[in-house]
């Protein structure tokens, strides 16, 4: 396995692969290796226990027993058969039973002390008894050792008789009574034979909750509280195990974890049982608060007998099966883009889907101008303040609305518009899902800029230029006719320039103004053309003159008009004097 992560600072990685399954035989130790690979400018270390205030954790899990065992009881004919009944007309009726003891932690030290044995009939008396003796073939060491004794079993009477083995460690539960007598842990274990008797082959098929066969699952007998006998399912799910005819408990242990306890009664024609186990084959789904999939969730699971399962990733749809796993609580951690939104137990207790609820939810946030107004296209930065992981990068919309699903935590929230930075929180605590949408007040303001001429009037038609250096920022407009032109700015240094040109009364009038300006809240600019007079056609004299003129114009045509009607007047007079007589 290959684990690269940069940086200098110490980080945890955990180790997910691969996975280990296999048979340690007896006499054999198992160890693991963990190689770093780097070059000669790194420095790696693996830190546990409290290094410079911190504290680092590590750990290896690997199911043991707490105390000295008897794991393992059999018996063998002379010739190395393994038996289960031992025939009355056997010629040779010497029996071997061997026993391994074993003590996981190495720390007790029961070699030293004798193993007895003891055999029993059906009614609990004692028939023989005796010492074991270690296995000369076998070194004796602190963490396994294999006994043997030799029974003859020709004095037996038909019937079933149960072989006990006990050990004794020494550990701190040693300690001398008043006769100075030392005590120590007892161990036992014991197995069945049957003088006479023919053994029946029970066959225990083990199921899991969807009926399916379990492959490799535990099956362990006892009678009454002894333990008789136990085998390992098969490919097909079965266990075959020797019995006497009578009733037995049987339990199921998978993933070493006890999964179900039946209670059989074994004869010549009932010899064959299926044990549905609790061992299911559950789905789950993890989800934000909103019940939205988080899609790339790393989920570590740790099973009830301590095992940790291997990562699991999620896809878009959220979830992930688990297959035929043992019934009980599950320490779960989950972890979505660098933050832990779950650590708890999940109980495995059924098939089919659950949802799991986790630290993440929906966040929305409204980017608004100084005067309040909604800011379309900004762009809403959102990165994880503990980790730096980005968590979103959204456009808002045209009513100033982006968001984002985001774990619970702490975050830098930047607002970016037209490319300049106008609102920054770097503590932002986002763990409430009912929240509303967060109000981001950005700086942008309104700049409102007013031209007019000389005698102040509104000018209309002048080109506005607004500029940033920093920023390459460049806007532009043309007052109308109220002189006005207005301006949404992100706060900052610009230059204003305004121009004017036209041709008044035949006379062409142009002037430039420029103005630096710092934008630090809504303001507005006034730029007076000094340089543009009013046009006569503007004053109130050129209206006057207008008048004047038409009241010429008007006495013009007035003296005009009379002075035709006099004339037609006098050519009409002249006709008549001439027809008077005498003329």
């Amino acid at each position: 396995m290959n684990v690269n992560y940069p940086g200098a600072i110490p980080t945890l990685i955990r180790l997910t692969g691969p996975k280990l399954d296999m048979t340690v035989n007896t006499n054999y130790s198992l160890s693991f290796n963990i190689v770093v690979s780097g070059n000669s400018a790194e420095t790696y270390s693996a830190l546990w226990g409290k290094v410079n205030s911190t504290v680092y954790y590590s750990e290896g899990i690997i199911p043991a027993s707490s105390y000295l065992e008897v794991s393992n009881i059999y018996a063998v004919s002379s010739t190395g058969a393994a038996l289960y009944s031992l025939p009355s007309y056997a010629a040779d009726k010497n029996v071997t039973v061997y026993s391994n003891l074993t003590d996981p932690l190495g720390a007790y030290d029961f070699f030293s002390w004798p193993v007895d044995w003891i055999i029993t009939n059906s009614a609990n008396a004692v028939v023989d008894s005796g010492v074991m003796s270690p296995v000369s073939a076998f070194s004796i060491g602190i963490n396994y050792v294999l006994y043997n004794f030799t029974f003859n079993y020709s004095a037996f009477s038909p019937g079933e008789y149960k072989i006990t083995v006990n050990g004794t460690d020494n550990t701190m539960h040693n300690y001398p009574s008043s006769s100075g007598v030392l005590f120590g842990r007892n161990a036992f274990g014991s197995m069945q034979l049957y003088v006479g008797l023919p053994p029946v082959h029970a066959l225990f098929t083990v199921q899991d909750s969807l009926s399916h066969s379990v492959r490799g699952a535990h099956v362990s007998v006892y009678y009454s509280s002894s333990f008789i006998a136990s085998n390992i399912t098969n490919s097909t799910g079965v266990a075959g195990i020797y019995l006497a005819g009578g009733n037995y408990t049987v339990r199921v242990s998978w993933q070493s974890i006890e999964v179900g306890t039946f209670a059989v009664t074994v004869n010549n024609t009932s010899n064959a049982f299926s044990l549905k186990s609790k061992i299911y084959s559950p789905e789950y789904t993890f989800e934000d608060q909103s019940g939205a999939p988080l899609l790339d969730a790393f989920v570590y699971m740790r099973s009830p007998n301590g095992t940790s399962l291997p990562l699991v990733v999620t896809g878009a749809s959220g979830a992930f099966t688990l297959s035929e796993m043992a019934r009980g609580n599950y320490s779960t951690v989950v972890f979505w883009h660098s933050s832990m939104v779950f650590n708890g137990s999940i109980y495995v207790n059924s098939n089919g889907n659950e949802p799991v609820n986790v630290g993440a939810y929906s966040q929305s946030f409204k980017v608004v101008s100084s005067s309040g107004s909604p800011v379309p296209t900004a762009n809403v930065l959102i990165v994880n303040s503990t980790s730096g992981t980005q968590l979103g990068f959204n456009t808002t919309n045209a009513s100033g609305m982006a968001s984002a699903v985001l774990p619970y935590g702490t975050y830098a929230v930047t607002v970016y518009w037209k490319g300049i930075q106008v609102y920054l929180n770097n503590n932002m605590v986002l763990d409430n899902p009912t929240a509303p949408a967060l109000v981001l007040n950005s700086s942008i303001y309104t700049i409102t800029i007013d031209a007019l001429s000389s005698s102040g009037s509104p000018l209309s038609n002048v080109i506005i230029n607004v500029f940033s250096n920093s920023t390459g920022t460049f806007l532009s407009a043309v007052t109308g006719i109220n002189g006005h032109a207005a301006f949404e700015l992100a706060g900052g240094n610009y230059v204003v320039t305004a121009s004017f040109s036209t041709t008044y009364d035949l006379t062409p009038v142009s002037q430039q103004i420029t103005r630096s300006v710092g934008v630090t809240s809504a303001s507005t600019m006034i730029l007076k053309f000094t340089s543009v007079y009013p046009p006569v056609t503007s004053t109130n004299l050129f209206y006057v003159i207008v008048v004047i003129v038409l009241v010429i114009a008007i006495a013009a045509a007035s003296v005009i008009l009379l002075l035709r009607r006099s004339r037609k007047s006098a050519a009409k007079d002249e006709p008549q004097k001439n027809d008077k007589p005498g003329n």
